[in-house]
């Protein structure tokens, strides 16, 4: 899929990653991704999404060389997300906090997420907020 798909293979296989995603973080730096699934497809979606997702968590956990006391928050708001929900997003969203990533998730409704995650969810949020709930939503 990586050699086939030319998005990809234009993203994927650099010889080196020009975006410091560390470095997005700790200079507050806006960071804004188009992964409509009509313009790039579902499957490079889904893998980008949960690559950059899982790209900004790790370089949050790099951020264990600043004090607590001292790290300063950043806001990663993510569209759609159930799209690119990478493997380990439970422990994302029980780990980054610490680190100063505060995550702010949108999606449409909750069938599109499965009950792990729905879970993982509601056991680490703050602030929940919705609109036009359907009877069948809660």
């Amino acid at each position: 899929m990586l050699n086939v798909n030319p998005i990809l293979n234009g993203i994927i296989n650099q010889p080196h990653n020009e975006i410091d995603f560390r470095r997005n973080i700790d200079e507050k730096k806006i960071f804004i991704a188009n992964l409509s699934k009509g313009k790039i497809g579902e499957d490079v979606c889904m893998l980008l999404g949960s690559l950059i997702l899982s790209s900004f968590y790790l370089a949050s956990l790099s951020r264990q060389d600043i004090p607590e006391e001292k790290r300063e928050s950043f806001f990663l708001f993510v569209d759609e997300f159930h799209n690119f929900v990478p493997e380990n997003f439970s422990l994302i969203l029980s780990e980054a906090r610490k680190y100063g990533l505060c995550l702010t998730l949108a999606h449409q409704y909750l069938g599109q997420l499965d009950e792990k995650l729905r879970k993982a969810i509601f056991g680490n949020v703050g602030t929940i907020f919705t609109l036009l709930l359907a009877d069948t939503e809660f």
